[in-house]
């Protein structure tokens, strides 16, 4: 399932820009508090990237689960990245490795399009606040 961009810009973008930091996030594992404005977003989800480009965010990190393309970014969304300069590390494969994602040294993680397990979600919580995929939608 593909979360259109407005849900995505909502559960993100939405609170960020309503409101000053702390803000909080409900999602499909419970409830996040972003204490202060982000700056090293990790894409996490199998195409995060494109909706946090589409926004004008940079991330640090991104998931290439399939295709092997530049940055693990797609054709339709290439024009937004080369737009902001992102040139994110990339996980490849399509597990998740705890000690990636770390090595980024993120402070937000965005795994809305990704089947993620409670435990892996617990682990990735202890390095950042993780967004999970939204309320009311299946991983």
């Amino acid at each position: 399932m593909r979360l259109p961009i407005a849900l995505f810009a909502s559960l993100i973008a939405g609170p960020a820009l309503a409101q000053s930091f702390p803000v909080t996030i409900t999602h499909a594992k419970g409830e996040i508090t972003i204490p202060a404005e982000p700056e090293r977003v990790l894409s996490l989800g199998l195409n995060d990237q494109d909706f946090l480009y589409a926004l004008g965010i940079a991330p640090v990190g991104v998931h290439e689960w399939w295709g092997d393309k530049p940055f693990a970014t797609w054709d339709w969304a290439e024009q937004a990245r080369e737009a902001i300069n992102a040139e994110p590390a990339v996980l490849n494969g399509y597990e998740v490795n705890l000690e990636w994602v770390a090595a980024q040294k993120p402070d937000l993680i965005v795994a809305t399009y990704y089947e993620l397990d409670e435990a892996t979600y617990d682990l990735l919580s202890q390095i950042a606040p993780v967004v999970a995929t939204p309320e009311g939608y299946s991983d």
